[in-house]
This record gives C-alpha cells, structure tokens and sequence, in this order.
C-alpha cells in the first residue's frame, strides 16, 4: 500500500459516468464513488493523527497548540467555520476571476496552486 495514493487525481470512472445512461447504472457509479470518498477520507484521517503523535512526541507541543493552529488557518478566511475557502483569484494567464478550489485556471489551464495540500 502506498501511502499517499489516494491524495492522486481521480476522475471517478469519466467514461463509466459517459456511459451510464440509466438510472441505475449512475447509482451504481455513485456508490462505488462514495466508497472511494470514504476509504480516502479514512486514511487521510488515519495519516493525520500519526504525523501528529509525531509532533506532539518530538516537538513536545500539546492539542490546544495544534487546535490553537488550527483555528489560525480557519480564520485565514476571516469566518471561524471550519472551512479555509479563501477568496478568487485573478489567473495570470488570462485574467479571468478563479476559485481558489482550481488548482489550474479552467479557462486556460495556467498552473495557479501548485501546493502539496491542494487536494482536487
């Protein structure tokens, strides 16, 4: 098992999704998807709390130093919400207004994030 296999693009079966033409072929699709969605979301979760037993052994640091942190980045967006949205950004390809969710302009495909943490 690779550790980090699961942050890699995925595009869910783009050809199954072309091809589901009924109902219950799409149901079908979207399970399989919810699956994958769960067991990533799982290990991500799992990957999280070993590198923070990690921090918090080496570096001697405490939960409300990490939840302390973590409210930093939640606020980076000016809403406490558990959410870190940000604000569009202007592409510097094109121009055009983009959510900082695109990692790459849609409009030109100009490389905007290029963060390990952009998650697609």
């Amino acid at each position: 098992m690779k550790l980090f296999d699961f942050m890699g693009k995925r595009d869910f079966g783009a050809e199954a999704a072309k091809k589901a033409t009924d109902a219950e072929t799409m149901v079908k699709l979207l399970r399989r998807q919810n699956r994958v969605l769960k067991a990533n979301l799982e290990r991500s979760f799992m990957v999280s709390h070993a590198l923070w037993e990690i921090v918090r052994f080496q570096c001697g640091l405490t939960d409300e130093d990490i939840l302390r942190k973590v409210s930093e980045i939640d606020l980076r967006d000016g809403v406490l919400d558990g959410k870190n949205e940000g604000t569009a950004t202007i592409c510097p390809g094109c121009g055009q207004r983009v959510s900082t969710r695109n990692p790459a302009c849609p409009y030109c495909g100009h490389i905007i994030d290029e963060s390990i943490f952009n998650v697609d």
